[in-house]
């Protein structure tokens, strides 16, 4: 794959840090193919099949949208 039809994401863990080394020792136990396993999330994330919180993102549930765009106020 070449820069023209593909794009690469890389994911660095911290293996000082107790819950990263110990997310990076699972992944190699269960997964010789981390991309696929990425998309494999991603797709089950897109499509509400599971549910992420994204730590630094402020989380919007559609239905709160549509109360705060219902309640008359004079935003959303």
């Amino acid at each position: 794959m070449n820069g023209k039809t593909g794009k690469s994401v890389w994911v660095t863990f911290d293996l000082t840090d107790p819950l990263e080394r110990e997310l990076y020792r699972f992944l190699e136990r269960k997964t010789r193919n981390v991309g696929d396993l990425v998309k494999h999330l991603l797709f089950a994330w897109q499509n509400g099949w599971i549910d992420v919180e994204v730590p630094g993102r402020r989380r919007e549930s559609g239905k709160n949208v549509q109360e705060i765009r219902s309640s008359g106020l004079p935003f959303g």
